[in-house]
């Protein structure tokens, strides 16, 4: 049986209403989609907000729209659960802002009683925790790095190597010109995350 057929028999047994279906489902796909929440979650969410959440928050939303979900070909299911996985990071990003603008409001009101240095240690406290680090060395590196990329960049290479899109989808998706120009985007985004990569290399073998 090959992939194809064990993701779709899943996902009917899972329509008709065995919610152990579902649940292997989600578990076939959860290091992938997890792959890609935290790829498109951008460097400054992943310092905010835990990414197994936000995939546990795609996969609830999942559960409650699964009676809607059609099962096209082979992509279907991974690009659902990417397309829910988008809408959260888009409101945690947002939430977010929201609670960066407070806290930076609160600062400014207690600025009369807090130094220059002392209101930046606060902010920094904030925004970066570090308990929060991926444990895998080398994954790490990769995902820093694409996580630093332009968003263009990182939507693209989510598309390409984790969706396994085609460049014409591509094309369409990120409203490319044509599917060369989704191509083009593509190698310049492949080649920027070398660089940072090996940037990123450079510096840690310097301060070794």
């Amino acid at each position: 049986m090959t992939d194809f057929q064990k993701t779709l028999d899943l996902v009917r047994l899972a329509q008709s209403g065995q919610r152990e279906a579902l649940d292997a489902l989600f578990a076939r796909y959860h290091h992938r989609a997890l792959k890609i929440v935290r790829l498109r979650m951008g460097e400054r969410l992943r310092w905010r907000q835990e990414s197994v959440d936000l995939l546990q928050e795609t996969f609830s939303e999942a559960f409650r729209a699964f009676d809607r979900f059609e099962m096209r070909d082979e992509s279907s299911f991974l690009n659902w659960i990417a397309r829910i996985a988008e809408h959260a990071i888009t409101r945690a990003a947002a939430h977010d802002q929201a609670q960066k603008r407070d806290v930076q409001r609160e600062i400014s009101e207690d600025a009369s009683t807090l130094t220059q240095a002392e209101a930046h240690a606060a902010t920094r406290t904030w925004v970066v925790p570090l308990d929060r680090l991926v444990r895998e060395e080398e994954e790490r590196l990769l995902e820093s790095s694409i996580a630093a990329l332009p968003d263009r960049y990182r939507e693209v290479i989510v598309q390409r190597n984790l969706l396994g899109r085609s460049f014409a989808e591509i094309a369409e998706e990120t409203q490319r010109p044509s599917e060369g120009a989704a191509r083009m985007m593509h190698a310049k985004a492949m080649a920027e995350l070398v660089r940072l990569v090996q940037a990123k290399q450079a510096r840690a073998q310097s301060s070794a």
